[in-house]
């Protein structure tokens, strides 16, 4: 049993290769049809076993899945696979306040682009303004500028709260290993400054 919605985006991390954000396009009990979000270098294949990684409010669960085809129009059919699935908490993640510039594109990265920034930062979430489009249940691709000359760092993320003024907060649905360690690294550097200036 495979418990996401239409509509939700998912993480797909095949055995043996990279994990790759998608979008649920349809369910059926143990099978679910996935369109994914970016161009992969190396398209899942028939057969291949993957675990689907699916974000609620109890944390992350993990499904074991394989990949059985297509569905004609370019997405991938999964099934669940007897083992079983399991959940997976997330990590407490520092949250600092930090105000940096963001491109945000509404429903992945090929959306139109917006700018906005953060009021706060954590390795799990952003607390974003400048986004009033976005409500409840959207997705949309973020890169986000941490202004010490490296690349911006990516993501999905989800909304998960609307506020006043255009402000959101959102949840990181999809990112790589590589960027939550940039994101998580940034908030505790900051956090340890901040308390360093506090503490004198």
């Amino acid at each position: 049993m495979i418990q996401a919605e239409p509509g939700q985006t998912v993480l797909l991390r095949p055995v043996g290769g990279g994990a790759l954000a998608a979008r649920v396009d349809y369910v059926d009990a143990g099978e679910v049809v996935l369109a994914l979000l970016t161009p992969p270098m190396h398209p899942p294949v028939t057969g291949q076993r993957a675990n689907l990684e699916i974000t609620t409010r109890r944390g992350i669960v993990k499904v074991p899945v394989e990949v059985v085809g297509q569905d004609g129009r370019g997405g991938f059919r999964v099934t669940a696979q007897a083992d079983g699935s399991e959940t997976i908490q997330r990590r407490d993640f520092v949250r600092v306040q930090a105000f940096m510039n963001v491109v945000v594109r509404d429903g992945g990265p090929d959306g139109p682009a917006r700018e906005a920034f953060t009021l706060n930062v954590s390795g799990g979430g952003l607390l974003l303004s400048g986004v009033e489009g976005l409500k409840a249940g959207h997705s949309a691709w973020v890169a986000i500028d941490l202004e010490d000359g490296t690349p911006p760092v990516e993501a999905i993320v989800t909304v998960v709260r609307e506020g006043d003024k255009g402000v959101r907060a959102v949840r990181i649905a999809s990112i790589t290993g590589r960027d939550e360690q940039r994101l998580v690294r940034f908030a505790y550097t900051r956090e340890q400054r901040a308390r360093i200036a506090r503490d004198g």
